[in-house]
């Protein structure tokens, strides 16, 4: 009775040393947490909108959207990207926007229309100048996203069209 006694004791030791060594071994070799957790939640950019963009610039960019005139567009767009502060500017966003997109510069067009979203965020509101009105960022989304799909179905069909009008009758 008394081997029994200590039989259980002593399994009941060794079951409390491998608790207390496993709690040990997990406190400190565990990994650190994780950069969200061990910071405050990040507050978001703090944005100083500016206006960059003449009215002269917006009127001739927007003469040049509808109906597309690359030249101009690209003139104007070249114009505004040499400008400090254009990322701050709603209306120079927008048109490089709409250039990114004539031109297929999705990826720039895709970055164009999020900061535009932020610009929004933090007050910025498009020229009435504009005509046709400028799109609102969800239409500008699904434009980069109609484009991008474009893309990738005449990359995927692997057909150059030049070679099939050789072809033709």
């Amino acid at each position: 009775m008394k081997k029994k006694r200590v039989g259980i004791i002593l399994s009941a030791l060794i079951v409390v040393l491998v608790v207390v060594a496993g709690l040990v071994w997990y406190l400190f070799f565990r990994q650190p947490m994780s950069s969200s957790e061990t910071k405050e939640p990040s507050t978001p950019e703090k944005i100083q909108l500016a206006t960059v963009c003449s009215n002269d610039q917006i009127k001739l960019a927007s003469s040049a959207i509808e109906p597309y005139n690359a030249d101009v567009l690209r003139a104007v767009s070249t114009e505004i990207k040499g400008k400090s502060g254009h990322e701050n500017d709603q209306n120079c966003m927008y048109i490089l926007a709409r250039y990114y997109i004539a031109t297929g510069q999705l990826d720039l067009a895709a970055g164009a229309v999020n900061r535009i979203q932020a610009l929004q965020t933090a007050g910025g509101r498009y020229s009435l100048l504009f005509k046709p009105p400028a799109l609102n960022v969800s239409d500008l989304r699904e434009t980069v996203r109609l484009q991008q799909s474009s893309q990738t179905s005449v990359k995927s069909t692997g057909y150059d069209l030049d070679d099939v009008d050789k072809e033709a009758p």
